[in-house]
């Protein structure tokens, strides 16, 4: 079994460090954004793995306010049928590997003394395995540099195999929910009290490929919204990407080659000629003869 550990905790300050400035689509955007691997700095929207791995472990899930502005009651909708913020797997008929699993787990709210909680989603925004986000209480700011995530997420991966490319979106299954049924426009987030659903979607449309259609999750116009909501899984559209590759063979460097020409030398691998042998080039000519351990295959290196 092969799996990947993952860093997946992280101050204010350290975030502050990290987190990406909003997109120019929408610099005043609420931000929901996707971390695959936060062992590195920045905010990952791309991982290559190896071939057998079976677990990444730790993929972040942010929101954060770059104004600090915007006050929120309540994420998702949570009713009958609960719809909250969906991050989720799309597969490809072209990979050899699935992705068999999604397992979340909360980690600290939007706002400090928030109940949080996820499901498998109840209504599903995507075709392959999915967490969907929850939380609710008083009225409170979101934070511009959270102390954390609002929840990680192991992704559990059967037969993966070189060339597999396995797509992840996030999304807002309380807008898709809302505008598939043409009830209003919504979204997951609610700021005038729980399940207002006033604000939310994705304002910058970025080829969410979801079981509804193509960025399905239309944003709520702001006004009447108080704010907007950038759901961030790739700057370029198309999810966050995890790619099974196999490991680069690491280039040496100038010091590792001599190192490795003397150990050679003293080993006797290379054999420098006598000058009878050397024609009469030298010292202008940089031709050696090099000899294999077993002395009877002699090649030339210029």
């Amino acid at each position: 079994m092969s799996k990947l550990p993952r860093i997946v905790s992280c101050t204010a300050v350290c975030l502050a460090a990290l987190v990406p400035a909003a997109r120019a689509d929408c610099p005043d955007c609420v931000v929901v954004a996707v971390d695959l691997d936060p062992s590195r700095p920045g905010f990952q929207t791309t991982l290559a793995v190896p071939p057998g791995t079976t677990r990444i472990e730790g993929v972040a899930i942010w929101i954060y306010d770059p104004n600090e502005t915007a006050v929120i009651r309540s994420i998702g909708y949570v009713g009958g049928v609960n719809r909250g913020i969906s991050f989720g797997h799309v597969p490809d008929a072209g990979n050899v590997g699935i992705v068999s699993a999604l397992t979340g787990a909360t980690v600290a709210p939007v706002v400090a003394g928030h109940n949080a909680f996820l499901n498998n989603g109840v209504e599903v925004m995507f075709a392959g395995p999915e967490v969907q986000y929850f939380e609710s209480g008083a009225a409170g700011v979101i934070p511009a540099s959270p102390s954390a995530p609002v929840m990680r997420v192991d992704i559990e991966l059967r037969s993966a195999v070189q060339g597999d490319t396995f797509r992840f979106h996030l999304g807002d299954m309380t807008a898709t929910w809302l505008d598939a049924g043409d009830v209003f426009a919504g979204g997951a987030f609610s700021t005038s009290g729980v399940d207002t659903l006033d604000a939310g979607g994705d304002a910058v449309p970025d080829g969410t490929d979801s079981l509804f259609g193509v960025d399905s999750d239309v944003p709520v116009p702001s006004p009447p919204a108080p704010f907007q909501v950038d759901y961030i899984d790739s700057l370029a559209g198309g999810g966050a990407v995890i790619t099974v590759t196999a490991a680069a063979v690491p280039a040496l460097s100038t010091w590792a080659l001599l190192a490795m020409t003397a150990a050679m030398l003293s080993a006797g691998a290379i054999v420098i000629p006598s000058r009878a042998d050397r024609d009469g080039l030298w010292p202008t000519d940089l031709h050696h003869s090099v000899e294999d351990v077993a002395g009877d295959n002699r090649f030339s290196l210029l």
